[in-house]
């Protein structure tokens, strides 16, 4: 997920069904310790109570990681390869505490205006990462993100209304078949169409991947059972977003999509087949980002009004009410849920956690 994305136009939902089952901020919050660095933490990804992953990049633009095994209380940085590209982070999932993918958005050194992706990637729990070259034959520019199904099965989605898969943890890649998508309108040099999200619950086999175009209406559709085609594409006319980017999906079948710009929630039961669209709070003016633990239950990071401060939101009761926390989560960029009673988010050169669906956030510094 990227921060701050704002594009306009309306969602491309593809319902995929596998067989395969910026600078550290200074502030004054309580407990809140910012580093000398200059570290920007991007994205974060806790495959357990326990253990996290977090990225980002250091005042010289390096690329920076780090992990916890102590449900994020404190922080040990992981050593980083040397071909491992500079350039933003896109996305972090890791599918277990050994086993975590993640890209980075750089540009090629023969041709500095030429934007692609580095994927990186640890089987042994973060003692060593890897770097590979993304392939582009789905004229894909740059990964948006990625999540992952399997050990060794992930899906990424980017630019282009591109949906890559790869079967060996990011060796190779392949474009998903897309069979009845609208094809993007040319346009050099834009992501006026491109593929914005995906979602792979846990265990469930099902990934949900979300787009944008040109059309004021969403689209969705289901794979063949083996996950490598997407078929059946069904139109939802009638529904608006002013700016989408924030998805979860908590099951196979239960997901929410969240309007970026913060008026609303498109609510789903049923693997996309009907949608309901709900109201968020009128002071939530961005969300920045959401993870869903249950069919009820769903926190996401929020702005409110036309300041900077981020709050979490959360539900309880599917997306029909919701409670905004009034600690402020300065500079969040991402969050991890990784139990119904635990989530992780980072932000600068911190993290916030919090034990409980009604407990305080903690903050830690990420060093």
């Amino acid at each position: 997920m990227r921060a701050g994305q704002s594009w306009i136009g309306a969602a491309l939902f593809a319902v995929l069904t596998m067989s395969i089952g910026a600078c550290a901020q200074a502030s004054t919050v309580a407990g809140h310790r910012p580093l000398a660095t200059g570290m920007s933490l991007s994205n974060i990804s806790c495959p357990s109570a326990n253990v996290c992953f977090a990225v980002g990049q250091d005042q010289a633009g390096v690329p920076v990681i780090f992990k916890s095994s102590t449900g994020a209380s404190s922080w040990s940085p992981q050593a980083i390869p040397s071909d491992i590209p500079g350039g933003y982070w896109m996305s972090l999932s890791c599918f277990s505490t050994m086993r975590c993918v993640g890209d980075i958005a750089t540009w090629l050194t023969l041709n500095p205006s030429v934007l692609y992706t580095a994927v990186i990637t640890t089987t042994d729990g973060g003692t060593t990462w890897k770097s590979q070259h993304f392939n582009t034959a789905a004229s894909i520019a740059h990964v948006n993100e990625l999540s992952c199904t399997g050990l060794a099965t992930c899906f990424g989605v980017g630019d282009f209304a591109a949906i890559m898969r790869t079967s060996d943890f990011g060796a190779s890649w392949t474009a998903l078949p897309a069979t009845g998508l609208p094809k993007p309108p040319t346009c050099s040099g834009c992501a006026a169409s491109g593929m914005d999200a995906v979602s792979c619950p846990p265990e469930s086999g099902t990934c949900l991947v979300v787009g944008h175009n040109t059309h004021q209406a969403f689209e969705f559709g289901r794979t063949a059972a083996n996950g490598t085609r997407l078929v059946g594409i069904a139109r939802l006319s009638g529904v608006h977003l002013r700016g989408y980017f924030a998805l979860s999906c908590s099951t196979s079948r239960a997901c929410m999509v969240f309007d970026y710009i913060g008026s609303r929630v498109l609510v789903t039961t049923d693997q996309g087949f009907h949608w309901s669209d709900r109201p968020l709070p009128p002071v939530v003016s961005h969300v920045l980002t959401a993870r869903c633990t249950t069919v009820e239950v769903c926190t996401a990071i929020v702005q409110v009004g036309r300041s900077e401060a981020f709050r979490s939101a959360t539900t309880y009761d599917d997306a029909v009410s919701w409670h905004i926390d009034s600690y402020p989560l300065v500079g969040a960029t991402d969050m991890s849920c990784p139990t119904l009673n635990r989530c992780f988010t980072i932000g600068g050169d911190s993290a916030y956690w919090r034990v409980g669906m009604h407990a305080s956030w903690v903050t830690t510094p990420v060093s």
